[in-house]
């Protein structure tokens, strides 16, 4: 698998945050399980974590600018708010959870409007063992990131889009010049910005249905995170709060 088209941290103090999760990542790569239920609360944000800075399970490739990511509330609701803009970022968690058993990733966003296309944040999973062939890595799923990643067979994007009529749809790699990873479009629609929204996906159907060949049983989530892709220009802030692994 290939990565991203263009259509493809928390503000704790921007640069050094990044600097510091390089680091923890290159020093050791600690991954989070879900509990004796199924469940990992992987993305709050609270304050406690704001204070305290990100544990060392979570990864970052990029740099936020200034005001970029920061946590703030939105209409009362703890958030992350994510703003596109210069050569793009990520944050990222180290997972380790069988996918049967953890199979519902939900989180809450709020989209402010961006007009045509694919809004340039995006939820991102990543897995490994679920292909016959899991023994390398498929860091060019993302190309502009780098090789901050864990090691991972599979992935796909969770997008919004510019119309509520494409939610549901998959857009997969089938052209050169399209875009070269899946990308899972959940909502999207003037209509429905600037408005919370509670999303549930089964991510075993979702893997099943991308990649029918593979073997979901033998398939780990590896990472959850967000990246905002490259763009020249400041696009309109996402503001996302509450990801969660369950079944």
């Amino acid at each position: 698998m290939t990565g991203f088209s263009d259509e493809a941290a928390f503000r704790l103090r921007p640069a050094p945050v990044l600097a510091l999760l390089a680091l923890l990542a290159a020093c050791a790569a600690p991954r989070a399980g879900v509990d004796i239920e199924g469940k990992l609360d992987i993305l709050g944000p609270t304050p406690d974590l704001v204070a305290a800075g990100l544990p060392g399970d979570w990864v970052s490739q990029g740099r936020a600018g200034p005001g970029q990511a920061r946590v703030v509330e939105r209409d009362g609701v703890p958030a992350l708010r994510l703003i596109p803009g210069g050569d793009g970022f990520i944050v990222a968690r180290r997972l380790d959870a069988a996918l049967l058993m953890s199979p519902y990733l939900s989180w809450s966003w709020n989209m402010e409007n961006h007009g045509d296309g694919l809004h340039p944040v995006r939820l991102i999973v990543g897995f490994h063992g679920g292909h016959s062939d899991s023994s390398g890595r498929d860091r060019a799923a993302f190309p502009w990131l780098g090789s901050a990643l864990p090691a991972h067979d599979r992935s796909f994007a969770i997008a919004w889009a510019d119309s509520a009529l494409r939610r549901g749809s998959v857009l997969k790699p089938e052209r050169a010049e399209g875009p070269r990873a899946p990308l899972y479009i959940v909502r999207g629609g003037r209509e429905n910005a600037n408005i919370w929204w509670l999303e549930t996906v089964d991510l075993e159907r979702i893997y099943r249905e991308l990649w029918p060949g593979d073997d979901s049983a033998r398939a780990r989530v590896v990472f959850v995170g967000l990246a905002v892709t490259p763009a020249t220009f400041e696009a309109p802030a996402a503001f996302v709060s509450g990801i969660r692994l369950s079944r």
